[in-house]
This record gives C-alpha cells, sequence and structure tokens, in this order.
C-alpha cells in the first residue's frame, strides 16, 4: 500500500510539473465521467430495465469511475516518446 502511495504521489508531482496539461486532463476526465452518466442514465431510462449485462445503474456508474480512475494512475506517455524518439532517428 506505501508504494501505491508513493507511486500516485509521483505520478501527482509529474503532473505539477506540466500544470496545464494537468488542468485539461483534470477536466476532460471529469467531462468523460458527466457524459457517462448522462449517457447511462438515458440508457437506463429510456429501456426501463433494472439491470443491463447484470450491472445496475450504481454499478455501471462506479464501473466506469474505477476504470477511468486506474487509466489516470496507470497513464504513461511511452508511445509518445517512443514516437518521437523514432521521428528524431534514436531509435
Amino acid at each position: 500500500m506505501r508504494n501505491l502511495k508513493a507511486l500516485v504521489g509521483m505520478g501527482f508531482k509529474t503532473a505539477l510539473i506540466y500544470r496545464f496539461d494537468f488542468i485539461v486532463g483534470f477536466i476532460r476526465t471529469i467531462m468523460t465521467l458527466i457524459i457517462y452518466y448522462f449517457l447511462w442514465s438515458a440508457i437506463f431510462i429510456y429501456s426501463k430495465l433494472t439491470t443491463i449485462g447484470g450491472f445496475t445503474f450504481n454499478e455501471m456508474l462506479s464501473y466506469y469511475a474505477i476504470s477511468i480512475l486506474i487509466g489516470v494512475i496507470t497513464y504513461s506517455d511511452i508511445d509518445n516518446w517512443l514516437n518521437q524518439d523514432v521521428r528524431h532517428g534514436d531509435v
């Protein structure tokens, strides 16, 4: 658990170095959650079902929130780094 806290803390500090990118990413994450909320709300309301694929509305939102959180925590920019290395002939 201590390693996870250190990893999250390090990621947060790195993100703060690039404040604009951090702010845009944070807003994008919040907007994504809002969009998923309204999307699944409309799907559940208009289908008049209490479960879809074995998930209730709250479980579906929790699933998306957790998946987005894991994506944010585990995100790395390695694909862009490799792309730049290839473009500059370093690889």
